[in-house]
């Protein structure tokens, strides 16, 4: 994660923080979401939390938070291109499961 991803992810989140709340109902699920991933009671702390997060301490949580060999990713479409892109990117541990959806 780089400086400018970090600003550019800030910028969004600060902005569309007060869009989410244009009713009384969307300001409530709004504020319960942010309550269960432990943000600040007090909406406008939620901005000043935001920007005091830096690169460092980012990176720290995404190290506590993910595990890279732990991670699951499913990819859904054709196998044949899906698998050259995840080899052209050096992704290596692939296993296909072939569903015919029809």
């Amino acid at each position: 994660v780089s400086d400018s991803e970090l600003q550019t992810a800030r910028d969004y989140l600060i902005g569309s923080h007060f869009l989410r709340t244009d009713s009384v109902h969307a300001l409530a699920s709004h504020w319960l979401t942010l309550r269960a991933f432990g943000a600040p009671e007090d909406l406008n702390e939620y901005e000043n939390r935001l920007r005091a997060v830096d690169l460092s301490a980012l990176k720290k949580s995404i190290r506590s938070h993910f595990r890279g060999r732990a991670l699951l990713t499913v990819i859904a479409g054709d196998a044949a291109p899906i698998q050259k892109s995840l080899s052209l990117a050096k992704i290596k541990s692939v296993r296909v499961k072939l569903q015919d959806l029809n």
